[in-house]
């Protein structure tokens, strides 16, 4: 099963799961006013690539694919690449959303706040993203749930308290556009191989979910 195969379950699964159009579209709405993007990125990457290993955990899809014949490295790249595609995706709805409400409200489209603002969200998204793969990847979602909260929680909390000075720093004419996407480049690399590392190491034993006991429980 090649990379591309594993990334297109994903892409799949992300379609059909209903909860996902809402996790999608509220964020993206929000980028009507540029102070609520980065905030609003950031929650969207919780709920949306790392709310996928939940999913799974409920499927019990890490042991299926534990059992299949993947190579693992295949199977870090396919989440590395679905959770850039998620990133894409919301920064291109965010772009016209923005772009909508600007021509149909007489108001500036593609702000330097809102262009701000998009900035901070993509590195503040990765930094979590980048903290957050390695350890599920490592320790799978339920040891590495509590973790990967205190991480969201501190980015969001560092968001919320210096955001206005984070934006300000990158509306400054020496910080452009190719320093932050070489920034989060190396931030990728470096977050792939070190989950690639753990991945290749983590053993999978056979365990009922959560989701799985809970539907058991309501049907007595």
């Amino acid at each position: 099963m090649t990379v591309l195969r594993l990334f297109l379950i994903d892409v799949k699964k992300l379609f059909s799961i209903r909860q996902m159009a809402f996790f999608i579209l509220l964020p993206a709405v929000l980028a009507f006013n540029g102070w609520f993007v980065s905030i609003a990125y950031l929650v969207y990457l919780y709920l949306v690539p790392y709310g996928m290993f939940n999913y799974d955990d409920n499927a019990v899809a890490d042991n299926l694919y534990g059992a299949l014949p993947v190579r693992r490295e295949h199977m870090v790249t396919a989440r590395y690449l679905f959770a850039i595609f998620c990133q894409i995706l919301m920064i291109a709805l965010m772009l016209a959303v923005n772009t909508v409400f600007g021509l149909l409200l007489n108001r500036p489209v593609l702000a330097e706040d809102f262009l701000a603002s998009l900035a901070i969200g993509l590195v503040a998204g990765l930094i979590f993203i980048a903290a957050a793969f390695p350890l599920v990847l490592k320790q799978g979602l339920r040891k590495a749930n509590n973790n990967v909260l205190m991480i969201f929680v501190l980015d969001f909390i560092i968001l919320g308290l210096y955001g206005d000075n984070l934006r300000q720093m990158s509306e400054l004419p020496q910080i452009n556009g190719r320093f932050i996407v070489l920034c989060c480049l190396i931030i990728l690399i470096i977050s792939y191989a070190i989950a690639l590392r753990f991945f290749k190491k983590r053993e999978f034993f056979d365990y009922v979910p959560l989701g799985a006991v809970q539907r058991a429980r309501r049907k007595r």
